[in-house]
């Protein structure tokens, strides 16, 4: 993989962050934390189909909500929309 040192970022070519995402999607399962280019985190809760998962965005209004028992929040994220994808 060819890719440039940015402090402690790693920049990859479009080619190479499809293939990452190819990658790692398969291995979200319901409650895997991820997040989207170290910027936008999220838990999984189901999977809506096979390119869609339904998802809680920790955001601070979903955290306290989580902290104090309440409903959350979900959305659906697609495949598409994974760009930067990283597992926890």
């Amino acid at each position: 993989m060819t890719s440039i040192p940015v402090d402690e970022i790693t920049i990859c070519t479009k080619e190479e962050a499809l293939e990452i995402k190819t990658r790692l999607f398969p291995q979200l399962k319901p409650e895997r934390i991820f997040d989207l280019g170290m910027e936008r985190f999220f838990i999984c809760k189901e999977k809506a189909d096979e390119l869609t998962w339904r998802v809680v965005e920790l955001t601070e209004l979903n955290v306290k909500r989580i902290l104090l028992g309440l409903q959350v929040e979900f959305s659906k994220i697609t495949f598409d929309q994974m760009d930067g994808l990283n597992l926890r």
